[in-house]
């Protein structure tokens, strides 16, 4: 139901008659969730998502697209998707069908500070999305999202050691795993 109303001026009018507009919704008739290869996830490495789907509607659906997306700075910015040209199983789901599909993903391995607020505790939120033709007649193409899923984004941390020997006035005379030898 919308109230039209206007202003104009210093006026303001609302006595305007009621505008009613019925707009049937669909409810998904494909339901979608995924998972992670493992329980977190590292810059720079490959995450493999696995996506299950289940068409739970009384109709069959055709052209179907799978797909993962995150607004993590770390996820890059390529589609992320499964269509029915590189996974024909996606071409029709008869009422009832189900599967699974797996999606590798490279994060990025570095950020600019300025792609983010948050310095700690980082995470990697993903969510399933769908888009397919309902096979009902109207030809109607319906887009949905799944769940959302979490995983923490580990950091690696690689430390070198090595020695250094320097004089009592911290002239450096070298470096390295052998020890020094006195009056050299």
């Amino acid at each position: 139901i919308f109230h039209p109303s206007f202003t104009f001026e210093d006026r303001y009018q609302s006595h305007q008659e009621s505008l009613v507009h019925v707009a049937p919704v669909v409810p998904p008739q494909l339901k979608i969730e995924h998972g992670a290869s493992s329980s977190s996830v590292t810059p720079g490495a490959e995450t493999i998502f696995t996506i299950r789907y289940e068409n739970v509607g009384e109709n069959e659906l055709t052209d179907v697209v799978l797909g993962i997306e995150s607004t993590s700075p770390f996820f890059s910015k390529d589609v992320y998707e499964l269509t029915s040209s590189s996974y024909p199983k996606l071409a029709l789901l008869a009422p009832g069908d189900s599967g699974e599909v797996h999606i590798a993903v490279r994060l990025r391995s570095s950020i600019l500070q300025s792609e983010t607020t948050v310095y700690e505790a980082l995470d990697l939120l993903t969510r399933t999305t769908a888009s397919y033709t309902l096979g009902d007649g109207s030809g109607q193409r319906i887009a949905s999202k799944g769940s959302s899923l979490t995983l923490p984004i580990t950091s690696p941390v690689t430390f070198e050691s090595f020695g250094r020997y320097a004089t009592a006035t911290g002239d450096q005379l070298g470096r390295g795993a052998l020890p020094p030898k006195v009056d050299e």
